[in-house]
């Protein structure tokens, strides 16, 4: 940090734009942006991190980079049935949403924070008035808004290296 307010705009410009043009990405601060970023709380790098999200190894070999980068600004516009909560319609008029832990008969266990899988809620099957998939993403919006551009630079450099230090990513200290 200090991170800032950032559209699309900004940040293809941070990562392809000049601004950035003779920024050296860095592997250790890549892999601190990662972790500032919070995404390890949720995704897994190279068997280390949460398992909330997918595992983003091999991003780099299944996304390109626009692909990466939109699923990072904007995650609600595209939500993988996978990894997409469930949302419940109670009959008191609440919404509750989360990932399903655990299901009988009578009760729903529902887990409704991604970054604390532990924290849970029972729902009364008969409470519930409706359900379908959540319309919003498990990943929070905006979670590059707590990174400078440098750091949005290296985590993004980090991603495509699949955390690997020794990708051409960091030999050839190219732009993302």
């Amino acid at each position: 940090g200090p991170g800032g307010q950032y559209g699309g705009k900004e940040i293809g410009e941070m990562l392809w734009g000049e601004a950035l043009s003779d920024f050296e990405v860095d592997f250790e601060s890549g892999e601190r942006a990662y972790q500032a970023g919070m995404c390890i709380l949720c995704h897994r790098m190279r068997g280390e991190g949460g398992a909330a999200g997918p595992d983003l190894t091999q991003a780099h070999t299944k996304f390109n980079n626009y692909e990466m980068i939109f699923a990072v600004y904007s995650p609600n516009d595209e939500i993988s049935d996978q990894y997409a909560n469930t949302l419940f319609h109670m009959e008191d008029g609440k919404k509750l949403s989360g990932r399903i832990k655990k299901e009988t008969d009578d009760l729903i266990t529902l887990m409704p924070n991604p970054f604390n899988e532990g924290y849970t809620i029972e729902l009364q099957k008969d409470s519930v008035l409706k359900r379908g998939l959540s319309p919003l993403s498990p990943m929070p919006s905006g979670l590059l808004n707590r990174l400078n551009p440098k750091e949005i630079k290296n985590l993004f450099a980090y991603i495509q290296a699949g955390g690997d230090a020794n990708h051409e990513v960091y030999k050839q200290n190219k732009e993302f």
